[in-house]
């Protein structure tokens, strides 16, 4: 999973230690008084744990999305109605479909 330890670690130092940051937090709040949560290292552990154990990512599907943004685009330039927007997207994405399960 790609995961920068290192961004993540100082994210988590932040919510770890809310006390040694408070000038960064009561700047961020206004109000430092109540605005954040110190995590505990136990629960920070578990995040931690909960990332790592994580072995699938869902990516979105580009090429249909570039369908709907293409077709999207002949909408708002006012060249087709929103009807045959969605008939041409419905179309073309049933064919994307179509090509993948052969």
């Amino acid at each position: 999973m790609p995961v920068r330890w290192d961004s993540l670690n100082e994210v988590f130092d932040y919510y770890g230690d809310v006390e040694a940051h408070k000038e960064y937090w009561a700047e961020e709040c206004g109000d430092f008084d109540g605005c954040f949560y110190g995590y505990s290292d136990e629960e920070l552990q578990i995040v931690r744990d909960y990332i790592s154990s994580v072995n699938h990512i869902r990516y979105p599907d580009v090429e249909i999305i570039n369908i709907v943004l293409e077709e999207s685009i002949a909408y708002f330039s006012g060249q087709k109605n929103t009807d045959d927007v969605i008939s041409n997207i419905n179309n073309r994405v049933q064919i994307v479909l179509d090509e993948r399960a052969e």
